[in-house]
């Protein structure tokens, strides 16, 4: 009796925990699943992307319901809508090949324009599809041969047993990738077919391994982003994505296929109608240019930034000098310094977040989402106080860091209004920059483009140009999309927006610690000398530009504001 029960509980068991009896790998489901995909003709579902991205200074979360219809060899239809937390505006799209055409569509731009190409044009949707022009496609159609598919970057995977997803009885296999810390996909057990895959933001152990890249995938690279083809660019692209394989980041991307089945579909089943009013593009490199000039308005809740502004900090020499020298005994001076320092260390921090509200909310109103321009004055890398002052900057001492007690103090004491905003721009202890520069060489060439610029007017309402001709690019809302290499990557924007500098504090005034304020609104304490944007080849090009100030007659002061 006992040894019949022992049988019972093992057959159980085993039916609890599918891959034991069945004596099934996860090797030979993921081959028994591209074999699947092989045998298909035709693939329709509808699914959501769910992503919780947390860069560090913000968490974005982020919904995206898409429709797919794929037909061998080369054609496809893929529609997706997308709404990220607190923020009204919902971002659509859509990429399609019919046979006669391949085109791709983006509501932030109002525009669409044709593809040379079905891997340019599926990788150009992946990360404004939240992922779903990618997962299922490179299984499928015939242009994902020579690309590494999903399951190829798996390094260890692992069946962990099963799981339903709706009333479908699913494989569940885990595994690090070349990519993520985790990856697993749910792989229907009757249809062999991906219903749910996920996967982890957090680089694995060993760091992220960006993908290989032929000189024919870094030429698409470079025209995706409206760039000319040269060596340059080219080497650009690859630091960019050795840059991007370095970001630190956490969070989840979860991708969801409901109402899977393989009708009959026609070439006429894949022309898709762009919606009404839409125009349309003559290449993905201007429809790019349109998109960033179109960006969705800015946030009303700013992301990275708190809308409960602190106090200033106490003055807390001005504390130690009102008492008696035999309560603050000699024991105390250190305590008293550290305490005064983390004072004027937040305070400073608090400034550049103000700051970074003020962009924000100027670039919500000002054509073509840009932020303000750099003021003229040679050797001024602050804002054209006549842009953001005062509807904006209400309180200009927010340009002066509370270390600097004597500009403090000046500004305090100034009673006219105009007198001292004039003041604290001309004293300000932060550098604005103005423009996108996300590594230290295009910050040097950034310098050597001010200068001349300087040399010739001062005018920086538009793109700078570089000693070869490449554009650097003024700031605006959506242009950290130019520097996007990695097309597979969803969150690949605002990783990058969190390593644009913005505002980058002067050295001297924390020791060894400089604030910089990042294009996402988070403000981060660096030590300098350090990596960009505070390495010493860079902070040392911006403290040349000081010189400017006294070898040259600066323009008319009393401007009109520009955008």
């Amino acid at each position: 009796m006992y040894w019949k029960l022992l049988v019972i509980i093992a057959c159980a068991w085993c039916v609890a925990i599918p891959g034991i009896c069945d004596d099934v790998t996860a090797g030979q489901v993921i081959e028994k699943s591209i074999a699947t995909y092989k045998t298909l003709d035709t693939y329709k579902a509808e699914g959501t992307v769910v992503s919780d991205i947390d860069t560090g200074a913000a968490r974005v979360k982020t919904e995206t319901s898409f429709s797919i219809m794929l037909k061998k060899p080369n054609l496809y239809y893929i529609t997706w809508s997308q709404k990220s937390e607190g923020v009204p505006e919902v971002q659509s799209g859509a990429v399609w090949n019919d046979g006669s055409r391949r085109c791709l569509y983006m509501s932030t731009g109002n525009a669409y324009c044709p593809m040379d190409s079905d891997e340019m044009a599926l990788g150009a949707a992946t990360g404004v599809s939240g992922g779903a022009a990618i997962t299922v496609p490179s299984l499928f159609l015939s242009y994902a041969a020579e690309c590494p598919q999903p399951f190829a970057r798996l390094t260890n995977p692992t069946l962990k047993g099963s799981e339903k997803i709706w009333d479908d009885d699913c494989f569940v296999i885990s595994s690090p990738s070349t990519i993520s810390r985790e990856e697993t996909f749910w792989i229907s057990k009757a249809t062999y077919q991906i219903r749910k895959c996920s996967r982890s933001l957090e680089a694995p152990e060993s760091g992220r391994a960006m993908p290989e890249m032929t000189d024919a995938q870094l030429e698409e690279s470079v025209k995706a982003i409206g760039e000319e083809v040269t060596d340059k660019s080219k080497e650009d692209i690859k630091c960019m994505m050795d840059t991007m394989a370095k970001m630190n980041m956490k969070g989840d991307l979860t991708e969801t296929h409901a109402a899977l089945s393989s009708p009959e579909l026609t070439a006429q089943d894949f022309s898709y109608a762009p919606p009404e009013g839409v125009t349309s593009m003559g290449s993905f490199g201007e429809m790019i240019s349109s998109t960033m000039k179109n960006a969705m308005p800015a946030r009303c809740r700013v992301p990275g930034i708190s809308m409960d502004i602190p106090p200033s900090p106490p003055d807390l020499e001005a504390v130690h000098n009102r008492h008696p020298k035999s309560t603050l005994d000699a024991a105390s001076q250190p305590i008293l310094a550290e305490a005064r320092e983390k004072a004027f260390c937040s305070s400073c921090q608090n400034n550049l977040k103000q700051c970074g509200l003020i962009l924000k909310l100027y670039a919500n109103e000002a054509p073509h989402q840009l932020f303000p321009p750099l003021s003229p004055l040679p050797g001024n890398l602050m804002w054209v106080k006549e842009a953001v002052y005062p509807e904006y900057c209400a309180d200009p001492t927010i340009l002066i860091c509370p270390a600097k007690k004597g500009p403090c103090q000046q500004a305090r004491e100034e009673n006219e209004l105009e007198q001292k905003a004039r003041f604290c721009f001309d004293n300000t202890s932060y550098w604005y920059l103005g423009y996108a520069l996300p590594d230290e060489k295009m910050g040097l060439a950034f310098i050597q483009a001010y200068r001349k610029q300087i040399e010739n007017g001062g005018d920086f309402t538009a793109d700078l140009k570089d000693g070869e001709g490449n554009l650097i690019l003024r700031l605006r809302e959506g242009v950290e999309r130019a520097f996007v290499t990695d097309i597979h990557n969803p969150a690949g924007a605002a990783m990058i927006q969190s390593k644009l500098p913005v505002f980058i504090e002067r050295p001297g005034h924390h020791d060894d610690q400089i604030n910089v304020l990042f294009m996402d609104g988070h403000v981060e304490r660096m030590t300098y000398p350090g990596a960009f944007p505070v390495s010493q080849p860079f902070i040392e090009a911006l403290e040349s530009l000081d010189t400017l100030r006294n070898t040259m007659t600066p323009p008319d002061e009393d401007m009109p504001a520009q955008h």
